[in-house]
């Protein structure tokens, strides 16, 4: 039997041991296999397969018509991701600044001693939410907790992702959470935002550095942080670098 007049069952079942770059190969050689290239819901499995934290994603926006697009749009991302820095800003917190000296921007400046954002006042929790330049891929982040001169170095707090606009009124929700305890109180969020947010592992700072890879990067468009508690002085709370490790995606639409 010739490739022509294979099954098109089988020819899906040979498609399913492939990569992409296999299957780029496959669909050249004859007008059967290329037509097979163009359709799209092909594209969804290798977008699954290639890039597997983006389910969340698939499942939050009608993307049905676009799978082939947007495998392209996240290889190209992906490849030229040294060139594509994840960028945030601060925008906004609802804990204050102490002066202008410790403003929330110096949280992602390059970092020194002597600078850190401190809140003014402890509102129950303190809430700082990021502005981004789009969706982006999560790798990982830091954390570091002011010198010892500072009274209220942070001690714990949380990571939200958002695949939608973020709110920092959401995300008190799970104000006053302790270690103890706290994982259920977060699985009881996740499953009722769902596709739309995603909880990071709640960070406790034994030392003065908390860095956490993940094991899946995740996909979002926007962040916030919340800053559970702080050692010492407990007015405030103070907290020197936040970084945040990743490449921004350039997704353009329709995709």
């Amino acid at each position: 039997m010739s490739l022509e007049n294979l099954p098109s069952e089988v020819i899906f079942l040979i498609i399913s041991f492939l990569d992409f770059k296999q299957f780029s190969t496959f669909s050249s050689i004859n007008k059967q296999f290329y037509s097979i290239y163009k359709k799209n819901f092909i594209w969804k499995n290798f977008l699954l397969k290639e890039y597997s934290f983006i389910e969340q994603f698939l499942n939050f926006n009608e993307v049905e018509e676009h799978y082939f697009k947007l495998f392209r749009n996240f290889y190209t991302s992906k490849i030229g991701k040294k060139n594509n820095p994840l960028i945030i800003s601060p925008t906004t917190t609802d804990g204050g600044e102490y002066s202008d000296d410790y403003g929330i921007d110096n949280l992602v400046k390059p970092q020194t001693a002597y600078e850190a954002y401190c809140s003014k006042q402890k509102n129950k929790n303190v809430h700082i939410q990021f502005q981004t330049l789009g969706y982006f891929i999560l790798t990982g982040f830091t954390i570091i907790s002011p010198r010892s001169w500072f009274t209220a170095p942070v001690n714990s707090g949380l990571i939200f992702l958002f695949n939608r606009d973020a709110n920092i009124e959401i995300t008190k929700e799970l104000d006053g959470l302790t270690f103890d305890g706290h994982q259920t109180k977060i699985d009881e969020f996740q499953e009722k935002y769902h596709h739309e947010i995603t909880v990071l592992p709640f960070f406790n700072i034994a030392r003065k550095t908390y860095q956490y890879f993940l094991e899946k990067p995740l996909i979002a468009r926007n962040l916030t942080l919340t800053l559970l508690d702080s050692s010492g002085d407990k007015s405030n709370i103070d907290i020197q670098t936040f970084l945040i490790e990743g490449y921004q995606l350039h997704l353009t639409y329709p995709y």
